[in-house]
This record gives structure tokens, C-alpha cells and sequence, in this order.
């Protein structure tokens, strides 16, 4: 894998072992983030979008993680789907920091959401999330969250 990571010439390499299902999860899941570790691009977006489905948490959190990095808004629905119903708990708070990354109105609201998090961790990555995108400080309080929202004007 170390071999291939770097070389935009491999994305189509790293693009099918991501999609292989008969590959090893570990492995999937490391060119999930050798994909976000390259400049952008078609290949590795349409690779990296349909993982952010995959059974296997792993390769969804590394999915995940390289669309965020590398800011693929087209991801902010899929990511948005997995920071609310995901299982795992690795994959929600991946979602978290890649919605934060993402930033625009439209990762507001799934963030807002996630304050109610059964997951600590997930509630304080979507507060630094929402606090580098909108500028304020309200910490894990969802209903000074929900006011500042209702007076956004959507």
C-alpha cells in the first residue's frame, strides 16, 4: 500500500482495491486514506463515495475521513447519513470532523443533531465542528445551539 500512496497514477489501483470486498478491511481502509491523501479528483471521488457505504466500519471511516480532507462537498448528504444512523461509533465521529471540514449551511443542521449523540465524543467533536464554522461558543448546550439556529433565518 505504501507503494501506491502518493501516486495520483495509482488511483485507479487504490480506487479498485478500496472496492475489492475480497480485500482485507485494513487494507481497503488504508487506500481509502491514501485516496484523501491526493489532490482531488473524478476517480477517487466516485471511489471514495461509495465506500462511504461499505459493510465494513473500517473502510466507511476512512471513506469518511479522505472526503472530508479533502473537501469533497458532494459527500456532505452520504457523510450527513452516517454521522446520524451509523452503528459505529468511529464512523459518527469521523463524520463529525469531516462535516466540520465540509463547513456550509448545509452540515448546520445534521451537526445540531449530533449534540444529541448517545456518544460524548461524537457531541464534542459536532461542538468543535459547529464552532469553527459559525464562530460560536456554546459548547454542548443544545438549546443555546437551537436558539442561535432558530435566529439564522435558513
Amino acid at each position: 500500500m505504501d507503494d501506491l500512496a502518493g501516486d495520483p497514477d495509482n488511483v485507479p489501483r487504490l480506487g479498485a482495491i478500496l472496492a475489492d470486498q475480497k480485500e482485507d478491511e485494513m487494507v481497503r481502509g488504508r487506500a481509502a486514506t491514501a485516496l484523501g491523501d491526493m489532490p482531488a479528483g473524478a476517480a477517487q471521488s466516485d471511489a471514495l463515495m461509495t465506500a462511504i457505504g461499505d459493510p465494513s466500519p473500517i473502510v466507511r471511516r476512512d471513506a469518511v475521513a479522505a472526503c472530508g480532507h479533502l473537501g469533497l462537498t458532494p459527500s456532505m448528504a452520504p457523510i450527513a447519513g452516517r454521522l446520524k444512523d451509523d452503528p459505529e461509533v468511529t464512523v459518527r465521529r469521523a463524520a463529525a470532523v469531516a462535516l466540520g471540514r465540509l463547513k456550509g449551511d448545509a452540515v448546520i443542521d445534521p451537526l445540531l443533531a449530533a449534540l444529541a449523540d448517545r456518544d460524548a465524543g461524537v457531541q464534542m467533536l459536532a461542538v468543535e465542528a459547529l464552532q469553527g464554522i459559525t464562530g460560536q461558543k456554546f459548547g454542548r448546550e443544545p438549546e443555546a445551539w437551537a436558539k442561535w439556529s432558530a435566529g439564522r433565518g435558513k
